[in-house]
């Protein structure tokens, strides 16, 4: 059986990722390892091009970026406080926060990015063994058109991945 140390949760605040929420809970208890709580804001209607890292407003997080090039980039939702995007990615984290028990040592980090590129690109940056998603259940023209995040991820990814139903 493989040993984990640096397990990557997506979390979203779907239901389908509380579940997977817990499941990496358990398995970070269990093998002793590392958890990283992820939120993957997509902002790809403001812009894109390239990954760079910068620490978020008001959360202290670190995140993955477009932009050009390494280095710190500014992300206009975020740096924003009256918009409506900017709070969602802390009610997000705040709601992971929430749901964790106080005995696993979790990170939380907000990622900017299409979600399956952004979570490939993370873990392979930061030495992730495990990457443990929930299961949406898309299905028909939909999954045949966009495809799921966790199809992209499980085909493109290097490191394990745990799918929760």
């Amino acid at each position: 059986m493989a040993e984990y140390k640096n397990i990557l949760i997506a979390f979203d605040g779907s239901s389908h990722s509380s579940k997977a929420l817990k499941t990496a809970e358990s398995l970070a208890k269990h093998y002793d390892a590392q958890l990283t709580v992820a939120f993957v804001y997509d902002d790809s209607k403001e812009r894109s091009v390239g990954y760079g890292t910068a620490v978020a407003p008001n959360t202290g997080t670190t995140t993955v970026e477009p932009g050009i090039g390494p280095g710190s980039v500014t992300t206009p939702a975020l740096s924003n406080p009256d918009s409506i995007e900017s709070e969602e990615p802390d009610r997000v984290i705040a709601s992971a926060k929430n749901k964790l028990s106080h005995d696993v040592d979790a990170n939380f980090e907000i990622l900017i990015g299409k979600a399956a590129d952004t979570l490939i690109t993370y873990s392979h940056n930061h030495d992730v063994d495990l990457i443990i998603m929930g299961h949406r259940g898309i299905s028909g023209v939909q999954k045949l058109v966009m495809g799921s995040v966790s199809d992209k991820v499980s085909n493109k990814c290097e490191c394990s991945i745990f799918v929760v139903k």
